[in-house]
């Protein structure tokens, strides 16, 4: 900091005015790369969390779609039971009657 003040105080020569130009070319690269590199980075997130949404969707619907099969197939396992209790309740009613 006292050096920059001394510097500031008596002025740059040439050397140091064109250094301090070259320094200040490249921090202004640097920080435009930076800026690319963020850019980027948001775009391949946005890309990435936009695929992850569409994946999770599908699985989504394939849980529904599963559990609705498993719904139906129990629905229909239930009522064979009852169909076969029915059944045999009419053969054992009807034995009872002869």
């Amino acid at each position: 900091m006292q050096k920059n003040s001394a510097i500031g105080s008596q002025g740059f020569n040439a050397q140091q005015l064109n250094e301090y130009r070259i320094f200040l070319a490249k921090l202004t690269t640097a920080i435009v790369q930076q800026g690319n590199l963020i850019a980027k980075a948001e775009s391949d997130f946005q890309a990435c969390q936009k695929s992850w949404l569409l994946s999770r969707t599908n699985s989504k619907a394939l849980e529904n779609m599963v559990e609705r099969y498993k719904n139906e197939e129990f629905m229909v396992q239930a009522k064979k039971e009852q169909k076969d209790l029915d059944e045999r309740a009419m053969r054992l009613g009807l034995k009872g009657f002869d």
